[in-house]
């Protein structure tokens, strides 16, 4: 069993890119499997973080994950390894193979990521550090850290796997960084090798070329430097905030929606904005445009209580926080082999794994416990 469901983490955590067919030169735009943007826009000290979320099969879980858990890894490194760690954090996130494969999210700490599709990436090479599998490792990170110094340094015991992948980091003192996994290491851009805060599916440093030589070569290209565009022009217009200025943060997430709005295309499934300054995520899917809100601050962590999902097509609007759903495995589980099954149909030449394997992944991670009691 440990092979297959080795295999199939690999499978459900990478992004749509790990089985994605090649796209012929000038097709991106037409591509459902293109269209991630993300953008952080500074404010009063913290930044607001934007997300488009963009992919085939259309169906995302919402989780509020537990602080104080006990979770593992599944595969060993050359020396038989395998990571152990006890989540410090809860977090909420936001995944499309299932439970604890999370593509974005946000932590209690204000620590938010965002994983999309880099043509490009690669993975490093297999060593002595435990290897986790790309949405596990955004959990890992979730579970573990408030700030982007923090995920950095976590290079250093922890190896990521999961090609055509990067991601965007943002913690709660507005610190940003790119983690991309290029000629087998870590490529990072952050502080002073971050001239603006925009990821898409494109390198940082082809997007970067491109909004400052107007000249994108792609639709990646071309969402990333309209997103730049708008941020520069955004920082130079605006007043300078203060933490808790009246009007000036709801302006902010509403300027960050607005810049979402702008770069989605046809494929975007849904656009999440983070603030980790109040600990809220807002989100609107394209099925229903209207707003939700969960505020992290009256979420429940400890394991006291149930872990809550929620299926993003709810019919809810306004604050959610206190409407979400009771974790539920028959739900948790025919939401994951609906995702393996579609992978057969979207992507040309790749079949999903079995559905016994599918249940054995489920299993794996809802069998994680409380560490010990939570006093929080």
């Amino acid at each position: 069993m440990r092979p297959a469901l080795s295999t199939l983490l690999v499978v459900l955590s990478v992004r749509a890119a790990a089985v994605e067919p090649a796209v012929p030169s000038g097709s991106a735009a037409d591509s459902p499997m293109h269209g991630c943007t993300c953008t952080c826009v500074d404010h009063a000290g913290t930044c607001i973080f934007g997300e488009n979320f963009d992919f085939p099969f259309k169906k995302t879980l919402l989780f509020v994950n537990k602080r104080n858990i006990a979770k593992t890894g599944w595969d060993a490194s050359i020396t038989g390894a395998v990571a152990r760690w006890t989540s410090r954090y809860g977090s909420v996130t936001f995944n499309l193979a299932g439970y604890q494969q999370p593509f974005g999210g946000m932590n209690e700490a204000g620590l938010v990521v965002a994983s999309m599709y880099l043509a490009e990436g690669g993975t490093t090479p297999f060593d002595a550090r435990p290897t986790l599998s790309s949405g596990l490792w955004v959990q890992y990170q979730l579970d573990n850290f408030a700030t982007v110094k923090e995920v950095l340094a976590s290079e250093a015991s922890i190896r990521h796997f999961g090609i055509f992948m990067h991601y965007l980091f943002c913690d709660r003192t507005g610190e940003c960084a790119t983690v991309e996994y290029l000629g087998g290491k870590l490529v990072s851009h952050t502080g002073p090798t971050m001239p603006v805060k925009v990821l898409a599916d494109t390198g940082y440093t082809s997007g970067v070329e491109a909004w400052r030589s107007g000249q994108p070569a792609d639709d990646a290209q071309v969402r990333f430097r309209d997103a730049a565009v708008k941020l520069t022009e955004h920082a130079r217009e605006a007043p300078v905030a203060e933490a808790g200025a009246a009007g000036a943060h709801a302006a902010a997430v509403d300027f960050v929606l607005e810049v979402q709005a702008s770069v989605a295309r046809p494929s975007t499934v849904w656009t999440a904005v983070y603030d980790n300054e109040d600990l809220r995520v807002t989100f609107r899917t394209s099925r229903d445009p209207r707003l939700r809100e969960i505020a992290l601050a009256r979420l429940d962590f400890s394991g006291r209580t149930p872990v809550r999902m929620l299926d993003l097509d709810a019919d809810l609007v306004g604050d959610i926080t206190d409407r979400l759903p009771e974790y539920s495995h028959e739900r948790s589980l025919a939401h994951s082999l609906q995702y393996n099954h579609a992978l057969t149909g979207v992507f040309p030449g790749v079949s999903g794994m079995s559905d016994e394997a599918v249940e054995v992944m489920l299993g794996w991670a809802e069998k994680w416990k409380e560490q010990a009691p939570d006093g929080k």
